[in-house]
């Protein structure tokens, strides 16, 4: 039984991550990383997974407010 007080909340995301590629003299590998909110078709970019773990950080906060 779900108290009524309680606020239910969740959010799906889709989340895509892949490697690429940089074909320059050091040939590195880097992740990229992609955040679809299937729901508005949103999306978010990262370059690592540090700044998502920021963003979905500051989306939770956001939420507790």
């Amino acid at each position: 039984m779900t108290d009524s007080k309680q606020s239910l909340y969740y959010h799906i995301y889709l989340l895509i991550i892949w490697e690429e590629l940089i074909r320059d003299e050091d040939s590195e590998t880097v992740i990229r990383i992609r955040l679809e909110d299937p729901g508005s078709d949103q999306q978010q970019g990262f370059a690592s997974l540090e700044a998502l773990a920021d963003a979905l950080r500051n989306e939770l906060d956001k939420r507790q407010e």
